[in-house]
């Protein structure tokens, strides 16, 4: 569709050129020839700056994985009763590998894990467990609306993925009126930012939320405010490095900040 397009916009263009008097309409219709022949272009290249943008970003967020990959979060629980150890048992875990001076030893991948556990193996309700059960509820609540906004992040990229040869199409029109490519410009800047809010976002998870776990245990306040401190914290990045621009999917100042709070 968007090639039967252009070639009648190559047709217009020529009948412009031979019909036109003076030298000035002449020179204007030459630059939209020009700027047809980078659209034509484009209508062919886009696809690999899409690819290209796609692997550079999966590169990017790769190392950042690497950086801040893990072994996971260990726990000691005390079992002066027998209780936890009685329930493993039933649940066929190796009881005798876990235990160590008296303790046993929990493993956990995630965060999510470690902060229930914590809260879920507090001897009384302290501040201690408010604190991991608070943090527990939080991050429950960054996980489903991570999801929502990821699953509309998909639908938006491939729109933009959908209608990048229409938007080649319009390239030479655009050029016309103010010699500008708004559309163009517009939809460069949309599929790149909206590729470079994923390692954004895990640089944000990482260094704020695995800090304050950090800290959990000697300064529980401090943790809650590094949670909430995202919201702020992606909103300024967002102006440093111009993701205001790309307009969807929205971010953290939404319902989620309202639920947050």
């Amino acid at each position: 569709i968007s090639v039967v397009a252009l070639l009648s916009v190559l047709v217009y263009i020529g009948i412009r050129i031979i019909i036109s008097s003076t030298a000035s309409d002449k020179s204007k219709y030459k630059q939209m020839l020009m700027d047809w022949i980078v659209a034509i272009c484009l209508l062919f290249v886009m696809q690999y700056i899409m690819a290209f943008s796609n692997y550079v970003i999966g590169k990017i967020t790769g190392i950042v994985c690497s950086m801040t990959h893990t072994n996971g979060y260990y726990m000691l629980i005390e079992d002066e009763d027998g209780k936890v150890e009685e329930a493993l048992t039933e649940m066929n875990y190796d009881v005798s590998s876990l235990k160590s001076d008296g303790y046993i030893v929990w493993h956990t991948e995630d965060l999510l894990g470690f902060s229930r556990m914590q809260s879920q193996m507090a001897k009384k309700i302290n501040t201690s467990y408010a604190g991991y059960a608070l943090i527990y509820i939080i991050l429950v609540l960054f996980t489903c609306y991570f999801i929502f906004t990821y699953l509309k992040r998909v639908l938006y990229m491939a729109f933009l993925t959908l209608i990048a040869p229409l938007v080649a199409m319009t390239y030479p029109i655009d050029k016309i009126n103010d010699g500008k490519a708004q559309a163009f410009n517009m939809w460069i800047k949309e599929y790149i930012f909206n590729l470079l809010i994923q390692p954004m976002h895990l640089l944000l998870y990482t260094i704020l939320v695995s800090s304050a776990f950090e800290l959990a245990s000697k300064n529980m306040v401090y943790s809650l405010v590094a949670l909430g401190f995202m919201m702020p914290a992606e909103k300024l990045l967002r102006k440093f490095f111009g993701f205001e621009k790309a307009q969807t999917p929205g971010l953290l100042a939404g319902p989620a900040g309202a639920a947050l709070m």
